[in-house]
Formats: structure tokens, sequence, C-alpha cells
């Protein structure tokens, strides 16, 4: 969702955004998005979100993440099931709705895209639409991870968001391609 945000922020405000990183997200969760999301939204309502949670964590981290680190997991869990439900239906909602395809050409700020090379919520071909779309942006496929890349590999995720910050403040702010 964050990713979402993202995307449509720095294409609505391009002179407030410095530099764009899009990590495990897309544009678009494809056709069938309204009615995926729709169902986890239900099954969330009629079954409560801890019916979820085996599901999300296959999502979230790849196996060998899973076995070495469980309190990551746990944590991530906990917070899963702390979620408000009718915030959670409401943000299943959007997402199914959101199609930011049509802002990508809008980018023009230095973005990264970064997935998880095993990410199967956002997978790679979802990654590699955004970087097709935003002219100039770089592509990193992250080996052996999934959807939660900043907590699978921290120093590698934050040496990219470091790069990005530099190559951004150095870069100049301008209007948005046309």
């Amino acid at each position: 969702m964050g990713g979402c945000v993202a995307l449509q922020f720095a294409a609505d405000h391009p002179t407030r955004t410095a530099g764009l990183a899009l990590l495990d997200t897309t544009a678009w969760y494809g056709p069938t998005a309204p009615a995926d999301w729709e169902q986890r939204a239900c099954k969330a309502r009629d079954e409560g979100l801890a019916s979820l949670t085996a599901f999300q964590q296959t999502r979230w981290f790849s196996d060998a993440f899973r076995q070495a680190r469980p309190d990551v997991v746990q944590a991530c869990i906990d917070c899963f099931l702390a979620n408000d439900l009718d915030g959670y239906m409401a943000a299943c909602r959007m997402l199914g709705a959101f199609d930011g395809r049509g802002l990508l050409a809008r980018i023009a700020v230095p973005t990264l895209v970064l997935v998880g090379e095993e990410d199967y919520a956002a997978p790679v071909a979802m990654a590699q639409a955004l970087h097709a779309g935003i002219a100039g942006s770089t592509l990193e496929v992250v080996p052996a991870t999934r959807h939660l890349t900043p907590l699978e590999v921290p120093e590698l995720v934050a040496d990219r968001l470091a790069s990005l910050c530099a190559k951004s403040f150095a870069a100049p702010r301008g209007a948005p391609r046309p």
C-alpha cells in the first residue's frame, strides 16, 4: 500500500518529490484485483484476521528467513492482527481499485524499483512494468527474498535508499513531464 501511495504522491506533487523508492510494489494488481482483494476483505470479516496469517507469512518472507528469524515474523503477525478490521477491509478495497499505470510517465525524479526475487504479492513482472514506465528508473531484483525486503535484507535496502537520497538531492527538481 505504501508504494501505491508514494507513486500517487510523486505524480501529483512533483515539486515536493526529490526521489522515489518503490519497494515490493506495483502500479496495478491486474484485472482480477478488485475481486481478489474483496475476497481477502470478506475472509477477514467472516473468519477474522488470524485466518489470513499463514497465507501472509509465506507472502511476506522467504522460507529461509521465516526459519532463521521467527521473532521478526511474529512481530509482523502481531502488527497485522492489531489492525482495525474496517480499516483493513478499506485498504483491501483501495488496493483492488488502484490503477496507477497512467502515473508512471509523470514521474521525473530519481526512482529506485526494488523487488524480492520470490515476491509473489507484487511479483518481479510488476516491478519490471514500473521500471519500464518510469524513464531513468533503476530496477534491482533481490535474490532469495519475498515481499518484505526491508526486513529480510535491511542493510541492502538501507544502502540502496542512501544511494537514492544522494542521487535525489543532487538532481534538480522540475516540472512534471507532459
